[in-house]
């Protein structure tokens, strides 16, 4: 019997031993309890459940505060503090004091590490980190502790944080949106690599001009599945939230569960489609 080692005294233990946690995952992945971006993907939960036996984090709240975007796991912003926090290498937790305004407020991020005499402090300016997310906007000083745990933590614990990405982070200087067109192409590529014959040319089913309430579309009766692929990511392009789009996918999942059997390669492009605008909308309405 693999060891449980609860991450809190009133959070959920988890299996330290890797094939009773993947397990447990399979059975998370599977609630729609947790963001779409998780649902069906064992391997992505079980990364997060790893996360918070390093850190001691109960497993539901620390999810929603993660997200995929680009195949790449990112934390929400507040993560950065709660990890070094309790990462115990603090001798005490993160001080932020602030000065100045508008552009120029300044928040100043202090913490002494344990051993050491002296604190260290990293001065952020709100000018140098704002993105145009609206909690820029509505809570700056909230944001600006955020980016100011971060930047503090990259400069003066890089082992704590390693490899991971947090929001206010790019993965490279030039990203790149997987529209319908870069989705319908991605696809015919895949499908020549793979060396399936090139099917017709099939007109792309025109994009709906207003969002409309999500529903089931009927699957392919010929077994082409790329303009069904097509059609459900210009539904998804229209939802107003991300209840909307969790929704569209919800009464799609027999049909996306096809499609992943019969073009799994297809299929990851429309995941990642759909995961692009699932992420769009929660940035827009986070916090």
């Amino acid at each position: 019997m693999s060891e449980l080692v609860p991450t809190s005294s009133r959070s959920i233990a988890l299996p330290t031993e890797a094939i009773a946690a993947m397990q447990l995952a399979r059975e998370l992945c599977t609630a729609r309890s947790i963001p779409a971006a998780f649902q069906k993907s064992p391997a992505d939960v079980f990364m997060v459940m790893s996360l918070c036996q390093r850190y001691g984090f109960d497993f539901y709240p620390t999810i929603w505060e993660c997200s995929l975007i680009r195949g790449r796991l990112f934390f929400s912003g507040k993560m950065v503090a709660a990890m070094l926090n309790v990462s115990g290498i603090l001798a005490e937790r993160l001080n932020y004091e602030y000065t100045g305004s508008g552009d120029e407020l300044q928040v100043t991020v202090t913490a002494r590490i344990a051993g050491e005499t002296q604190q260290r402090s990293v001065p952020v300016k709100l000018r140098d980190v704002r993105t145009e997310n609206e909690n820029w906007k509505r809570n700056p000083e909230q944001q600006l502790s955020y980016a100011g745990a971060r930047i503090w933590g990259r400069r003066h614990t890089p082992e704590i944080l390693l490899g991971m990405m947090f929001e206010g982070e790019t993965i490279d200087v030039t990203p790149t949106s997987v529209t319908e067109r870069t989705l319908s192409s991605a696809i015919e590529t895949e499908l020549r690599k793979a060396g399936t014959p090139e099917q017709p040319t099939i007109p792309s089913p025109v994009p709906p001009a207003e969002s409309a309430p999500p529903h089931t579309l009927s699957p392919p009766e010929d077994g082409v599945w790329r303009p069904w692929a097509q059609q459900l990511i210009a539904y998804v392009r229209t939802a107003q939230t991300v209840d909307a789009v969790d929704d569209w996918v919800d009464f799609n999942k027999h049909q996306l569960a096809e499609l992943e059997q019969a073009e799994p390669k297809m299929w990851r492009l429309l995941d990642a489609a759909i995961n692009e605008q699932y992420e769009e909308r929660k940035a827009r309405n986070d916090h």
